[in-house]
């Protein structure tokens, strides 16, 4: 069983879909996020159309990665216990993010602002700080190093 915590909801301009962020610890007590999107109907959010999706240790890496721009998108797939939900998370610089959840073949998007993208920024990379037991700072760096290896030529 999750435990769960703090969490960060958005609402589209157009009242179309709301996505919600949350603290949550894994099974095997590691500290993520879970995230779910969910259309807006008569104003009220339908979280029954997607179940909630729980990032693996490494998703959270590359989800803080793209959110600060290290990294251009971050995924994840076969998720759940059919392991048919999965999302995709794309960076569009000053245009915002976009992220699609799917499961079991229905998708559902939400374009973060970059008002939206900076609240979610601070709020992944302090739950990654948290994980690992540094701080925020210390995060940063040590994302832009992580990635900048993945990214370098090899001998």
């Amino acid at each position: 069983m999750s435990e769960f915590g703090e969490h960060l909801k958005f609402f589209n301009d157009d009242a179309s879909a709301t996505v919600q962020f949350q603290y949550v610890a894994s099974k095997q007590g590691k500290l993520t996020l879970q995230l779910q999107i969910a259309p807006l109907r008569n104003g009220n959010a339908d979280y029954n159309v997607l179940a909630p999706l729980q990032l693996t240790t490494e998703e959270l890496h590359h989800v803080c990665a793209c959110v600060c721009g290290i990294r251009t998108k971050a995924s994840g797939a076969f998720h759940g216990e059919q392991r048919s939900k999965g999302f995709q998370l794309h960076n569009n610089n000053c245009k915002g993010m976009w992220l699609t959840q799917n499961q079991r073949g229905q998708s559902l998007s939400y374009g973060l602002t970059p008002s939206e993208r900076t609240e979610l920024m601070a709020f992944s990379l302090r739950r990654l700080a948290m994980a690992w037991h540094v701080s925020v700072s210390d995060v940063m760096a040590i994302l832009r190093q992580s990635f900048k290896m993945d990214t370098a030529p090899h001998e």
